[in-house]
């Protein structure tokens, strides 16, 4: 009776897990409607961005994305649309509140190049946005180095699809979705790092923008220090690498004893001390000088008493 029971209660347990996992797989499905297919980030890490793709700058100027890639600078790359009432602008503002805390600035030491995926918006959107983000980024020389395109459908498409952005226009609400995500990319158009958020810790911006320059920004202690660092995708944050600091460390440690043994060895076997081997030779060559005067001053002695006695038999 006992074990019937027993079996019974597995037998139930079994039914109820397979039922909510069924539930649970329902749910999902009709959590992610048909219009949302096809949006998300897909990371092209490594990969070549396009920089002969055509665009027009807030100003009316026809442009290329070639035009904001500079020996040294990264660039922070944005897909937006400056219609977006909620998450655009959601992205931006954390962008903006990370770059003040930086001691860097968009056109010094990196660009920013912010992308509308709606074709339908021109450039006096796109002036009227970019006014409004640097009353909020108020730096000397922003202007020069935060730059907001649009473009024709054709040129959208062909940077989404190569940095792996997804999204979707819904005719239904006349807006667009889509993901949050900024891209760092390297002076030569790689893409270096993916921030998929709408928070951006400043140290980890900062570790991104120095991992994309590679090695162009930062002082000689930033870029050794973030090598002992690595970035985590489930925590979207850089993370402290133990065992790179050690190695670093070892390094560091061997770099400085090699360095200790080249002084050494230019420096030369010890030397007597030169005073010491001057007041020994001084001391020395009296006690000469003395000796001989003494065994002189004998013979001569000798010689004048033999004379003398000499002549005392003759």
């Amino acid at each position: 009776m006992k074990w019937r029971l027993f079996n019974l209660l597995i037998m139930t347990t079994l039914f109820l897990a397979v039922v909510q996992s069924r539930a649970q797989a329902q749910y999902a499905a009709d959590d992610n409607p048909a219009e949302f297919e096809g949006v998300g980030v897909t990371e092209r890490l490594n990969e070549q961005v396009p920089l002969d793709l055509a665009f027009v700058d807030e100003e009316g100027n026809d442009v290329l994305l070639a035009d904001y890639f500079k020996p040294g600078k990264p660039v922070i790359l944005t897909l937006n649309y400056y219609r977006c009432p909620m998450l655009c602008t959601l992205t931006l503002n954390g962008l903006v509140k990370s770059l003040n805390k930086l001691d860097w600035t968009a056109g010094d030491e990196f660009e920013i190049v912010t992308v509308s995926i709606d074709p339908d918006e021109e450039p006096e959107l796109a002036e009227v946005k970019k006014r409004h983000y640097l009353t909020f980024y108020d730096r000397e020389g922003a202007a020069d180095g935060w730059h907001f395109l649009t473009g024709d459908q054709e040129e959208i498409e062909s940077l989404a699809q190569a940095i792996g952005f997804g999204y979707r226009y819904d005719e239904a609400s006349g807006e667009y979705a889509h993901a949050s995500s900024i891209q760092f990319v390297t002076p030569t158009g790689r893409l270096s790092r993916y921030f998929n958020d709408i928070e951006f810790k400043p140290r980890d911006t900062k570790m991104a923008l120095m991992e994309a320059s590679e090695g162009a920004i930062g002082s000689p202690f930033e870029r050794m220090a973030l090598r002992c660092f690595y970035y985590d995708p489930d925590s979207k944050s850089y993370k402290f690498s133990a065992m790179a600091a050690v190695k670093i460390g070892g390094v560091v440690t061997v770099v400085l004893i090699l360095i200790g043994l080249l002084i050494l060895k230019l420096m030369g076997p010890a030397r007597p001390n030169n005073g010491g081997g001057d007041q020994g030779s001084n001391m020395q060559t009296p006690s000469h000088d003395d000796d001989g005067h003494h065994a002189r001053t004998t013979i001569s002695h000798f010689g004048r008493s033999g004379e003398t006695s000499q002549g005392g038999v003759t």
